[in-house]
């Protein structure tokens, strides 16, 4: 099979046509630019961060209040909320479109930042409003973002998703250091603080100007008035719907398992912990360039084969820091690949699914899809704290972690060759 993208006709993109693929881009984004900017603003201050945002607080709430990395992981539990919110999100967002649920999702997210700051030493307290956190930042994920960019950017979809993905990738890099530093001042207190203010001083205004506002008057694939009726048993028995999934499953796990204890991780593994929180930011560049990387990669080569490739990079991160995480550099080494896994997953999983659905019933693919990965990141990231808490060792979960990867990659693979726009729209 070869890795050459077809386009939508069928016929495979020729060099003598590259340059008008880049007047296509130019002329989508000098009209949909606010969307751009408020898709990063949003994804980089909303859900997507949680994990990062988490990791930071395990040692300080511990020392607090006593608690052990286990304890706080379980607190992860409740992004089975955020699973099983997810597929009627995305049928919402079918209907009446995703800006007001991404506004309400933010609103929401600052209000909880401010709650967790006031918080005292009731775990029971934690894990309720860390589910409050899960759940109504669903309407933050790519979930919203992804279904609108895809109405923006139709012709430059890879792309696109990449650029607006990097607003997270950019946040992993500024936001450990600078909650490390309010958290070392001023108290773990001040960091849900400082959090709650990002939101409400640059995400919600940027969302609420830009956002779907600079949309074509009218986009190359119009939305049909009334999306056609996707039942669950239909999306069970979908293959392909039933590989994204599980790739997307497995990989986020990992991912998010690693990501949301890797300060501590790294301090298991001897570094300082002042030295750990600035090595997070490692994540955020790669994951910045994974992003921008994987998006060109996809506009023009068979998005499964990018995937595993992106995965078996990401995988061998993870092996990294198993076998050599004492070594600054090969530890840092390993969070590169680890970020540009992270980077490109969620460009891939935006981009399979509009490339083998199309966009007329994408928020509740896209739905059924974070379902699956917010089951398994519930699962993942709740196992590394308690894998811990039992070998008092990070070392088995990252065993976990490096196969997860791999056959991610090896399951997207089973995709299969893109379908005909023909039968993309029969198909949603």
């Amino acid at each position: 099979m070869s890795l050459q993208q077809p386009r939508q006709d069928g016929r495979a993109i020729v060099p003598n046509e590259r340059r008008t693929q880049l007047a296509i881009v130019a002329s989508e984004w000098r009209e949909g630019w606010g969307t751009g900017v408020a898709t990063m603003l949003g994804m980089g201050l909303g859900a997507a961060v949680m994990p990062t945002v988490f990791s930071l607080f395990v040692l300080p709430l511990g020392n607090a209040f006593g608690w052990t990395p286990g304890q706080i992981g379980l607190a992860q539990n409740a992004t089975l909320l955020s699973a099983i919110a997810s597929p009627f999100a995305g049928r919402l967002i079918d209907r009446i479109g995703a800006r007001r649920l991404i506004l309400g999702g933010l609103a929401g997210m600052a209000i909880v930042y401010l709650a967790l700051a006031a918080m005292t030493g009731r775990i029971a307290l934690f894990y309720l409003l860390w589910a409050a956190a899960s759940l109504v930042g669903v309407a933050t994920s790519g979930l919203g973002f992804s279904q609108i960019m895809g109405l923006v950017f139709p012709k430059s979809l890879g792309f696109s998703l990449a650029v607006g993905r990097t607003g997270q990738a950019l946040a992993s890099v500024a936001l450990p250091p600078a909650l490390y530093a309010a958290i070392a001042v001023y108290g773990w207190r001040a960091g849900y603080a400082l959090m709650a203010a990002l939101i409400l001083l640059v995400a919600l205004p940027g969302v609420w100007r830009w956002l779907g506002r600079t949309a074509p008057t009218k986009p190359v694939h119009p939305m049909p008035e009334k999306p056609s009726r996707l039942t669950w048993g239909r999306l069970l028995t979908d293959r392909r719907v039933i590989i994204i999934s599980l790739a997307a499953a497995l990989a986020y796990a990992a991912l998010i398992a690693i990501v949301s204890q890797l300060q501590p991780l790294l301090v298991s593994k001897g570094i300082a912990p002042a030295v750990a929180a600035s090595m997070m930011g490692l994540i955020g560049v790669s994951s910045f360039a994974g992003a921008i990387l994987t998006g060109m990669l996809l506009d023009r080569f068979w998005a499964p084969a990018v995937a595993l490739t992106m995965m078996l990079g990401a995988a061998s991160g993870a092996a990294l820091l198993l076998w050599r995480g004492s070594d600054p550099l090969c530890a840092g080494l390993g969070l590169l690949l680890l970020g540009l896994g992270q980077g490109a997953e969620f460009d891939i999983v935006g981009f399979v699914i509009a490339r083998y659905f199309g966009m007329r019933t994408f928020g509740t693919l896209f739905g059924f899809v974070v379902f699956a990965i917010a089951l398994g990141v519930a699962i993942g990231s709740s196992l590394i704290g308690l894998s811990f808490d039992a070998f008092h060792s990070y070392d088995p979960a990252l065993m976990a972690a490096t196969g997860a990867l791999m056959l991610s990659g090896f399951t997207y693979v089973l995709l299969g060759r893109y379908p005909d726009r023909t039968d993309c729209q029969n198909s949603s």
